[in-house]
């Protein structure tokens, strides 16, 4: 067929047995129609692997590229539904949430059983409302001022986005009792392109700009809090909590480590469930408001980190 001069297409390990030889079964030969080989990417030389997201493909005007212009935008999906299930299987995950962060940082998304997950990821079926990416801190839309928002930023009729789970931000969840796993999404419009306000987007997009330079960016976040007596009236001030002494703080107390250490029980399960969601933090530390707290991660990937963070 192929010395006929008739044209070939291979998807996937079909476009592997176009060659010689593959790394995915060194022992057996391929057809050998194009010399060389398929090597396993250097897992150290911070490529995505498998390649999600879109990319410009060009080609050569074949008839097979018909009323598709040079250059063109093309969605690269590599959903591990086999790892996936695996994965929920070996650790009895009963329920999934899906998440996104919205504008200001905040988890949103939808809570499924497993079974229903899988399904979701099989006919691409998770979905969300594009506001989701204009809701603001207070929980109110970006859309109530007077000036319109771009069309590819918000649609007035409030159209689905699709949720693209990646794999390897799935996590177990230690704080529940029922197994259950959380993983992050991609938002991608119902044709496919990305959605632009998506901050994991905007993200990934910076990210693509150094990389076009050469340059991969290393950073370590670091995340300052508050600790808060538990207050169940939204009239009432904030108030210091009491630590393991049974007093309040009163005073600056940068760095202490006294100061730290009332609220020992805390920070210990913190450092649990960050051990088990593989989230890899580096100190912890007292800044200078009374029960500020500060959490340093260690230096690594931007994307990983901000995960992290986001997790």
């Amino acid at each position: 067929f192929s010395k006929e001069g008739k044209y070939l297409m291979g998807i996937c390990i079909g476009m592997q047995l176009l060659f010689e030889k593959s790394d995915e079964s060194k022992d057996s030969n391929g057809l050998g129609l194009i010399k060389g080989s398929f090597q396993l990417f250097n897992k150290n030389n911070n490529l995505p692997i498998p390649h999600m997201g879109f990319n410009e493909v060009t080609h050569n005007n074949t008839p097979i590229w018909n009323g598709i212009k040079n250059n063109s935008p093309f969605y690269f999906i590599f959903i591990m539904i086999e790892n996936f299930e695996k994965w929920l299987k070996e650790n009895a995950i009963t329920e999934v949430e899906c998440l996104v962060p919205d504008l200001g940082g905040i988890a949103r998304g939808k809570i499924l059983p497993t079974n229903k997950f899988i399904q979701g990821l099989k006919n691409d079926s998770h979905r969300l409302p594009q506001s989701i990416f204009i809701q603001t801190i207070s929980g109110g839309y970006a859309t109530e001022g007077d000036e319109e928002l771009p069309s590819e930023v918000y649609n007035p009729t409030d159209i689905d986005v699709i949720l693209r789970s990646d794999f390897n931000t799935i996590r177990v969840v230690p704080w529940y009792e029922d197994p259950t796993a959380q993983v992050i999404c991609d938002a991608v419009s119902l044709n496919g392109s990305p959605i632009t306000n998506s901050s994991r987007y905007v993200l990934k997009n910076i990210l693509q700009m150094y990389d076009d330079r050469g340059l991969i960016p290393i950073v370590s976040p670091e995340v300052e809090f508050y600790l808060v007596k538990p207050n169940s009236d939204a009239d009432y001030p904030l108030e210091v909590p009491i630590g393991q002494s049974g007093r309040q703080e009163t005073g600056k107390q940068a760095f202490s480590i006294d100061a730290v250490n009332e609220f020992d029980p805390l920070f210990e399960d913190l450092y649990n469930y960050c051990e088990v969601q593989n989230i890899d933090i580096d100190t912890i530390n007292h800044e200078s408001g009374s029960a500020q707290m500060e959490i340093n991660f260690q230096h690594g990937d931007a994307l990983e980190l901000a995960d992290q963070v986001f997790l």
